[in-house]
């Protein structure tokens, strides 16, 4: 997995999201496009956003795998969010995955999100 082009400070805010809110993500991934072929990015964030999860890229991940991304057409591609913040927020991380929405088995979202407290 070629992850030297990745921006790494983005892979691991979402490494420490993923043990911090007790979601699963694979950071850094590797996917194929619908040819097949390979590409990595920074993370992908199991059943939110859609129900093949979150695919998020830096803006400079974006720009050299722009076309596999949209290839793939059936996932939430995010470019670079995370990436202003000077570390890992819990608040903004959970903001975000509740704007993205929980595709995963109905009962199975982490306690913290607002449909489980209902």
């Amino acid at each position: 997995m070629d992850t030297i082009r990745l921006e790494q400070r983005l892979v691991e805010q979402w490494q420490k999201a993923a043990k911090d809110l007790g979601i699963h993500v694979t950071a850094p991934v590797e996917l194929r496009d619908a040819a097949g072929q390979p590409f990595t990015c920074e993370a992908l964030v199991h059943e939110f956003g859609s129900p093949t999860g979150a695919v998020v890229v830096s803006p400079k991940t974006e720009r050299r795998v722009r076309a596999h991304l949209r290839s793939v057409g059936d996932r939430l591609w995010v470019s670079g969010w995370g990436r202003r913040l000077t570390g890992y927020n819990q608040r903004h991380f959970m903001e975000k995955l509740v704007d993205w929405g929980w595709f995963g088995k109905p009962g199975g979202e982490p306690t913290w999100y607002p449909e489980r407290a209902r």
